[in-house]
């Protein structure tokens, strides 16, 4: 009995299934309230408390289609590029360093 006491204090830390299962329910507990303070102020993005008429709605704060359209082109050249750069640097860049900033051919 005096042994269990003593250990009492020092609990064993949970599982990766534990640790993964609190990480996902957190997860979706965030992404229902934010969903659900979506819906309770649609179609208002940012409501006006004096003047609802002044407030900003989903319909006023939308882009025309053309400044869509443009954006659409501006992603479809420029994302390719993007991603093209990052894999180059990625690939030039991997195994210099280690995870203390210590070039793995150091002999410190």
């Amino acid at each position: 009995m005096a042994a269990r006491q003593r250990d009492a204090p020092f609990r064993q830390a949970p599982d990766w299934r534990t640790r993964l299962r609190r990480r996902i329910s957190w997860s979706l507990l965030i992404k229902f309230l934010a969903l659900l303070a979506l819906w309770a102020l649609f179609p208002f993005l940012m409501p006006y408390k004096t003047d609802p008429a002044s407030s900003l709605s989903v319909w006023d704060a939308s882009s025309s289609h053309l400044t869509l359209f443009i954006m659409l082109i501006c992603v479809l050249i420029f994302m390719p590029i993007v991603l093209v750069c990052t894999a180059w640097v990625f690939r030039v860049l991997r195994g210099k360093m280690n995870i203390w900033g210590q070039s793995k051919n150091s002999q410190e």
